[in-house]
């Protein structure tokens, strides 16, 4: 918008003498007259679209509130990042007794492979297996600075992460936030061939939108599998695991 501003100033400057005669000036309120009234409103409404667009499609500024939530659930590969950025809200909602559950893929088998082949950047291969074993190790160390600090308190710690494994690589990537209540929340990530998560599409729903039943029962359906193993000791999970 700044650029049509300057190029019709420029415009004006160079065709003044023109533009001040009696004719001109009537055309040029004329003129201005329909840019003000008729396209100046149209290309505000399509530079709101494409910065609507443009927030829609930034994953890195997605906000996840946990601060009142009462269940939580990540599906995806690993959320290394996710877990970091939230590190303070994911001890809080521990302390505070939520249930946080996480479904990832299995280390070292064959679908975190196939998340490699996938991955933006194909120099090192093993980038999603040693991300995905940090990300255990984060949620492991989340988990034990909470029972110590309740353990030094003598309070009981009703609060959980629990953690399932499957060697199945998940066709999206889904944060969801009290999916059973009118204030359900989710966030949906695309899984593209090669391409930065920062640049990822996505789509947020609410408990009310139509899709929104269908991942929740997607993700339960996983969940419940026979084959997503679920971690019973989730630092000595972490403990195996070399990065």
């Amino acid at each position: 918008m700044k650029e049509m501003e300057e190029n019709a100033l420029t415009w004006l400057n160079d065709n003044k003498e023109w533009v001040f005669s009696g004719v001109g000036i009537t055309l040029t309120l004329w003129i201005l007259t329909i840019f003000r009234h008729k396209v100046f409103p149209y290309f505000l409404l399509l530079s709101n679209r494409y910065k609507s667009f443009l927030q829609e499609y930034k994953f890195d500024k997605i906000q996840v509130n946990l601060e009142k939530h009462q269940s939580t659930f990540f599906w995806g590969i690993h959320f290394q990042k996710t877990i970091q950025i939230y590190e303070y809200d994911l001890k809080k909602s521990l302390e505070k007794g939520r249930c946080l559950r996480f479904l990832l893929v299995k280390p070292n088998g064959s679908a975190i492979k196939m998340a490699a082949f996938r991955n933006e950047s194909s120099v090192d291969k093993d980038r999603p297996n040693k991300s995905l074993k940090l990300a255990i190790r984060y949620l492991a160390d989340i988990e034990e600075l909470v029972k110590e600090d309740f353990k030094t308190r003598n309070i009981s710690m009703n609060g959980q992460i629990k953690v399932r494994l499957i060697d199945s690589l998940p066709p999206y990537t889904i944060i969801a936030v009290n999916t059973g209540s009118d204030d359900g929340e989710m966030h949906v990530l695309l899984s593209p061939f090669r391409s930065a998560t920062e640049g990822t599409p996505f789509f947020s729903l609410r408990k009310n939108d139509y899709w929104f039943q269908f991942f929740v029962d997607q993700f339960e359906a996983v969940w419940n599998d026979p084959q997503a193993e679920e971690v019973k000791d989730l630092k000595g999970l972490a403990d195996s695991l070399s990065v």
